[in-house]
């Protein structure tokens, strides 16, 4: 849903001195439920504005969107809660029959303890290495490579025709009979 851009002055914003001021609270809540009902019945963005006495639709939607960022994540919560009480009930009949010596119930409880850790989000973020590469450094790499590459054929080029390239760029054995089986995993010994 794109944002009204009519004004760019924000929402009044009710700043709460502290969580005793209830009234306050309260007074926001009740905006907040007028400008979602509002909509919800099909009221424009300045409409929404005109009646709720906002200078401009963009304030409105302002509104309207904090109020549905706050009933979505309070929904998440109760939901959120409501499974973690589920959780307990199920560890509590579980640890009593792993405390017996049930490996099944104790299964279950490690099973149960995983996801309400992660529900909660108890569990350490995994790391991760993320290496930002500039395109400027991977041009310089790219054109780095094609000099090498420039001055090889160059070399090569510069040779006499007289010289062997098969014998001056040879892989260590002398014939395909004497190259190593690399259809087997092989053990390579550091001391060898």
């Amino acid at each position: 849903m794109k944002a009204p851009s009519e004004c760019v002055n924000p929402p009044p914003v009710v700043k709460v001195a502290n969580r005793g001021d209830t009234d306050r609270m309260s007074r926001a809540r009740e905006r907040d439920l007028m400008a979602l009902q509002l909509r919800l019945r099909g009221d424009s963005w300045q409409r929404i504005a005109d009646q709720m006495g906002f200078k401009c639709a963009s304030q409105a939607y302002a509104v309207w969107k904090r109020a549905m960022d706050r009933t979505c994540r309070e929904v998440a919560d109760e939901t959120r809660q409501l499974e973690v009480e589920r959780l307990d009930a199920l560890w509590r009949v579980m640890f009593a029959k792993a405390m017996t010596g049930s490996h099944q119930a104790v299964d279950r409880c490690l099973a149960i303890m995983d996801r309400r850790a992660k529900l909660l989000g108890l569990d350490a973020p995994a790391r991760a290495r993320i290496d930002v590469v500039d395109i400027g450094q991977l041009v310089d790499a790219v054109e780095s490579l094609e000099r090498e590459n420039e001055a090889m054929e160059a070399r090569i080029a510069a040779r006499d025709d007289d010289v062997d390239v098969d014998r001056e760029f040879a892989l260590p054995w002398a014939e395909v009979d004497q190259a190593p089986d690399l259809s087997e995993p092989q053990l390579i010994s550091a001391t060898s």
